[in-house]
């Protein structure tokens, strides 16, 4: 097993609401769940295949997506860690969808595991929880603007980053447009880089990690980061090319490796990220020494 931290795995269904979970459970087991995102993930997450299909596939990528985190869980993810070689994973919860606390409890079975926290702004005292889940051992905060329905610059997010910052922990944040549901809603565009600007801007001081590199709006993540260097860029799904231009423009220690399992394999990301860096030092900072400074893993 290789020394690899992804900074970006979900070992519970953290969008799904749980009364369709047996339901989609039932479709999964009939139909499989190989759609454009599989396609996507054979084809080394190519952008031009990936601008061509974002429009008239949204809705049944949306459907693979639900489909796919019906199959998280610890040991399924501790199962696909080991076929990839990777040594140690963040785990995110995404509230009201999943529980911090059961993510807290994870590393005592599998040691591998990371916990993180999430706790939904919109509800109240939700300063104070995330502050008793950090005391209790999560090691960063998670996160997700569209599903929580928050864009990133309402302040709502800046007491919870407030916590953050007191207990010198990152936040893991959803970054990219990206149509969740079958049809389409406003909070889909709450994942655009630029938007996470005001909140960069007042919190230079803490770091945050903007997932998938935007996915899409990988351009404009860039152009956030170096503007911002409070901001790193998790680089699952994006293409070998993708991650060259961000290490040329960037500098390979702004950036960090996920995968976001179960929405992709292990292994595809892992390869882009091998492919796109040019040098050995480039390639340890990316897959795990970022991270373990990031996390203050000694």
């Amino acid at each position: 097993m290789e020394r690899i931290i992804d900074m970006h795995t979900h070992a519970q269904d953290v969008q799904n609401e749980p009364r369709y979970r047996p339901s989609l459970n039932r479709i999964r087991r009939f139909i499989g769940h190989r759609g454009p995102i599989w396609l996507w993930e054979r084809l080394g997450y190519n952008p031009a295949v990936a601008g061509k299909a974002a429009g008239p596939f949204a809705a049944l990528t949306a459907f693979e997506t639900m489909l796919r985190l019906t199959t998280a869980s610890p040991d399924r993810l501790v199962s696909s860690m080991a076929l990839a070689g990777v040594s140690r994973a963040v785990v995110l919860p995404i509230e009201p969808f999943s529980n911090s606390h059961d993510v807290l409890v994870m590393p005592k079975a599998y040691p591998g595991l990371i916990p993180f926290a999430s706790v939904d702004p919109r509800t109240d005292y939700a300063a104070l929880r995330l502050d008793d889940l950090l005391k209790s051992g999560a090691r960063g905060v998670k996160f997700h603007p569209i599903l929580q329905e928050m864009p990133p610059e309402n302040i709502a997010w800046h007491p919870l980053v407030e916590v953050a910052l007191a207990h010198r922990v990152p936040i893991l944040s959803h970054c990219g447009s990206y149509q969740y549901h079958m049809k389409r809603r406003p909070e889909h565009d709450y994942g655009n880089p630029t938007r996470f600007e005001p909140l960069l801007k007042t919190f230079p001081k803490q770091t945050f990690i903007l997932a998938h590199m935007g996915l899409h709006e990988r351009d404009e993540a860039i152009a956030v980061a170096k503007s911002h260097p409070n901001a790193i860029l998790e680089i699952s799904f994006q293409h070998r090319s993708n991650i060259s231009k961000a290490i040329n423009e960037l500098g390979a220690s702004r950036l960090v490796f996920g995968s976001d399992w179960p929405n992709s394999d292990i292994a595809t990301p892992l390869a882009e990220a091998k492919a796109a860096a040019s040098s050995i030092d480039d390639l340890e900072k990316i897959l795990w020494s970022n991270a373990e400074r990031i996390l203050g893993i000694i």
